[in-house]
Formats: C-alpha cells, sequence, structure tokens
C-alpha cells in the first residue's frame, strides 16, 4: 500500500510533545494474569468442596494433614502471584504517560529533537548530537552527520519507512497498522504499530509492540503507548543547563 495518505497527516505536525507510556506490564498481566487465576479458582473450588486429591501418587483426603498441607502452599502461592498480576496491571492501567520527545525549530529554523530517558538526554538539531547523563554529569557530543540521521529516523519512525524491510501496512476507520522487520544486536525484531486518528484525520497517538526472534525463540520486548500533545505550538523545550551551555559555546 502506498503509504503517502497517512504521511501526510504526520507532515503537518511542525511541533509536538510526545508522551509515554509503558504497556508491558499490562500486556504481561492480561496474558500470564487470568491463567493463574482460573488455576486458582479451580483448586479453591476443589478445596471447598473436599475433593480427594492425588498427592505424589497417593489419594489423599481432606481431614488428612498432607492435603491440609498441599492446599495451603499451593493456594498461597498461586492466590500471591494472582494478586500481583492484578496490581501490576492495575497499577501500569494507572501510570500516567510522561513527556519523552520534544519536537521543534530552533532560530534558524532547522528540527529539533529533545529526549528524556532514564538513563540520559538527547538533543538534536541539523548539525549536532548531544548526549547528556544527568546521573554522572556526563556530556558527548557527536556531529556525524549520518549518526544524527539515523538517530532521527529511530525517533521518528514515519521519516524511514520505506527502507524497512517485509513493509505491510493496512488501514482500518481511524487507524493504520504498520508492521516491518529490522535486525538489532544479532536478533530479528519484529515491530507493530498501530496509528490512531481523530474525526479530521490528525495523528493522536500511536501504539508499538517489538517482538524479537533469536534461535527460533521469541520475546516481547516492549509494549508501548505515544500520544501526541500541544501540536504545532510554540514548544519551549526544557534542555539541561549543560546542554544549553554547550550549544550557546559553539
Amino acid at each position: 500500500m502506498d503509504h503517502q495518505s497517512w504521511d501526510v497527516d504526520f507532515s503537518r505536525l511542525k511541533s509536538f510533545v510526545l508522551y509515554r507510556k509503558n504497556l508491558l506490564g499490562l500486556f504481561l498481566s492480561l496474558i500470564i494474569g487470568p491463567a493463574f487465576i482460573i488455576i486458582f479458582l479451580v483448586f479453591a473450588i476443589l478445596f471447598l468442596l473436599k475433593v480427594p486429591m492425588e498427592i505424589n501418587d497417593v489419594i489423599r483426603y481432606y481431614y488428612e494433614m498432607e492435603y491440609q498441607e498441599f492446599f495451603q502452599v499451593f493456594l498461597w502461592v498461586f492466590g500471591i502471584i494472582s494478586l500481583s498480576g492484578i496490581l501490576i496491571g492495575v497499577l501500569t492501567l494507572l501510570q500516567k504517560p510522561k513527556p519523552y520527545l520534544y519536537f521543534g525549530q530552533n532560530l534558524e529554523l532547522e528540527d529539533v529533537l529533545f529526549v528524556i530517558e532514564k538513563k540520559y538526554q538527547l538533543y538534536l538539531d541539523n548539525n549536532r548530537m548531544i548526549r547528556y547523563d544527568p546521573i554522572n554529569s556526563t556530556i558527548n557530543e557527536s556531529k556525524n552527520l549520518s549518526e544524527i540521521s539515523s538517530e532521527k529516523k529511530r525517533l521518528l519512525f514515519w521519516r524511514d519507512l520505506d527502507s524497512k524491510e517485509k513493509l505491510k501496512i493496512s488501514q482500518k476507520t481511524k487507524k493504520t497498522k504498520i508492521r516491518y522487520q529490522d535486525s538489532f544486536r544479532r536478533k530479528i525484531r519484529v515491530v507493530t504499530i498501530t496509528i490512531c486518528y481523530d474525526e479530521i484525520g490528525h495523528v493522536v497517538s500511536y501504539s508499538e509492540m517489538i517482538n524479537s526472534r533469536l534461535s527460533g525463540n521469541q520475546s516481547i520486548d516492549s509494549v508501548k503507548e505515544y500520544y501526541f500533545r500541544d501540536v504545532n505550538q510554540y514548544q519551549r523545550i526544557p534542555l539541561p543547563k549543560a546542554i544549553q551551555d554547550l550549544i550557546s559555546s559553539i
């Protein structure tokens, strides 16, 4: 499918703040949690109905100590796991998205990106990339245009779709689903992105799920939701003083 129809929507984004929410905990709790809850409920019913149970190849009855000890340990373990799964899911669901990426223009009308991660902060314009570690107060600058371009494409995925392997695009009402592959540290990653629009076709949010394949094994690396806020409004990018000083000194 030609992705020009939805690519135009992204081209309207002259400035924005991208908020991010990690949904991996919720996703895993929805997959694993129900299985543990069902097992817990089944064995709880068996215990309440005093159904005989084969334990260590011996049929045990409700009044026997082995029966009581088995069910007490089993129900405690599966009950704690079930409650933990529910708690993780609820906490993840209630978690508020946090500012992740600021996008705007500098005085020369160049695109400027500022990324806030847990362990580092990243500033990019057309000619430089500055990485700041707020924990160790270290700062590094790169003027490698290839590295800068590659990082921008990673952060703004819609600018680099034509280069993706096995790209598939499907469109539904107010949604566009993108699926492609890439390689990362000897892993084959399958990236699935679902973009959501509002009634007039403006991009509102997108979700991203990354699955990895390595030596026949599959795993879920991340599940995240991204929300566009303050679209096409003036962006006061909260650059740390260390980055501001380095920019102004050049």
